[in-house]
């Protein structure tokens, strides 16, 4: 199979497992929100970033590292393999042990003690990642993306089924961690079958190192991006109420809806096929260049769209308990916004070898976010929202100055590239909120009908918009995408 034809198939299958497994996501966010109070996201958000961090601390870049790397036969592969592996169940079990221990401590952070048995069985998860990571990595590897999507589809799907049933018995956020956990459960034994590959008592030292030496500053990025990236959340969960997180957490829900889907393919097909490409210059830049403009197409609009919809959006899919939610959406989009445009430039520093730049610059980041953390803690949860929009819209611009200086990309052209879609976004915003005060006035008309007959305005102008002012790459980008969900080759 040719490269275009595998990256064509993975784009295919990741854009089946993106609609799938983020309608299915959003679709049981909104039924929760309806069953269960905001105190009950707030005590999840605790459990999740408490979980997540710890995470972060296992991988140790490796697995980038692993996917990054061309080895010279096949034996060297599955000794690499098998030493991921190992290393990985010691970190694993360690953090565990630890993390258990510490709960009373963690919980105490929060002041939260209810969120201390949750935090306990969430915990489990740590211990299944033993079973799923290498079998994850393996499949990417070889960008065998149909049954790396089958498997996520699976898992939002027991967790979708098994949330929801929890929530109509009453279980409060018991729902949303064990589904959390039963999902996980299905998704590892799944993964683990999809590959050939079995765990063997094999380690070297050699290529632990080797890999440790190319993944450390990758690893050392996710985990300042993890710890930077949930800071706000540890902010907001220490120094206002439960309640209080759950709104904020329901607001990033929202907006990173559009953000998750589009960084997700992105980042999942770009840096295997980046990474092909690092020693060819001229085909690198041409696809990076491409993939922005087709990023640019998708973010403008997703994003824009939920800063035109927002309060029909939280009045029709949630209901009156989340309106707080409203102020937070039109601050955060912009958030969601950046990090979706910029989420192509992290591929390319990888697949170039370029990990240091992605730590340098998310260091200046996250430092920034908490100096603004502390800055604007009186403004409320607005202030906070400020203080994660402002770090991201810097960090991105100097990615972007990177990028062009590594790739030896003019800076015009890439801003050409956004700058179309930004305004057919732009004249799609106007559109919106002129038609949505005459919706309102005729006064009979449900909120729901509103909310359908403003996305489908807002559709229909964009895409008349972009057609018009820059019909050349959204022509193109029609017919790659037509070509790559069918699994074709594009031309």
């Amino acid at each position: 199979m040719t490269l275009k034809n595998q990256v064509c198939g993975g784009i295919k299958w990741a854009s089946i497992s993106m609609i799938a497994t983020r309608a299915a996501r959003l679709l049981s966010t909104f039924v929760l929100a309806r069953l269960l109070a905001p105190e009950a996201f707030g005590l999840v958000a605790i459990t999740n970033v408490t979980v997540e961090l710890i995470r972060m601390l296992s991988e140790l870049g490796f697995g980038t590292a692993y996917v990054q790397r061309h080895y010279s036969n096949p034996e060297d592969e599955r000794r690499a393999a098998n030493t991921i592996f190992w290393i990985g169940a010691f970190c694993n079990v360690s953090l565990y042990v630890a993390a258990t221990a510490a709960t009373p401590l963690i919980v105490s952070y929060f002041k939260v003690p209810q969120a201390g048995p949750l935090l306990r069985v969430l915990l489990l998860s740590i211990l299944l990642d033993i079973v799923s990571t290498v079998p994850s990595f393996e499949l990417l590897k070889r960008m065998q993306f149909k049954s790396l999507s089958l498997c996520e589809v699976s898992q939002v799907c027991v967790y979708t089924v098994v949330a929801v049933c929890m929530a109509f018995a009453n279980a409060g956020a018991w729902s949303i961690i064990v589904g959390d956990l039963t999902s996980k459960v299905v998704v590892s034994v799944l993964l683990f079958r999809a590959v050939k590959w079995r765990p063997r008592f094999i380690f070297d030292g050699i290529f632990a190192r080797e890999l440790f030496n190319f993944g450390k500053f990758i690893w050392a990025f996710a985990l300042l991006s993890g710890f930077g990236d949930a800071m706000d959340k540890l902010f907001v969960g220490r120094f206002y109420s439960a309640a209080d997180l759950g709104v904020y957490s329901m607001a990033f829900v929202l907006i990173m809806f559009p953000v998750a889907n589009i960084s997700g393919i992105v980042n999942r097909v770009t840096f295997p096929l980046f990474s092909k490409l690092n020693h060819d210059s001229e085909n690198l830049r041409d696809a990076f260049r491409k993939a922005l403009a087709h990023v640019a197409i998708l973010a403008f609009p997703a994003s824009i769209g939920i800063l035109a919809v927002g309060p029909l959006l939280v009045s029709v899919l949630l209901s009156p308990k989340w309106l707080p939610t409203i102020p937070l959406i039109n601050i955060l989009t912009f958030y969601g916004l950046a990090l979706a445009i910029s989420s192509i430039t992290g591929p390319v520093f990888q697949a170039i070898g370029k990990p240091n730049a992605l730590f340098y610059t998310s260091i200046l980041h996250h430092s920034t976010k908490l100096a603004l953390l502390f800055g604007l803690q009186r403004h409320e949860l607005a202030g906070i929202c400020y203080a994660v929009l402002i770090p991201m819209i810097t960090s991105s611009l100097i990615a972007f100055i990177l990028v062009t200086k590594y790739l030896n990309l003019s800076p015009i052209n890439l801003f050409m590239s956004m700058l179309r879609p930004a305004f057919a976004a732009g004249l799609m915003f106007v559109a919106v909120r002129i038609l949505m005060p005459i919706l309102e006035e005729a006064g009979s008309v449900p909120e729901s009908i509103e909310l359908v007959v403003a996305v489908a305005v807002g559709v229909t102008v964009y895409v008349a918009a972009s057609a018009a002012t820059n019909h050349k790459t959204y022509r193109e980008f029609l017919q790659s995408a037509g070509a790559m969900l069918r699994g074709r080759e594009v031309a």
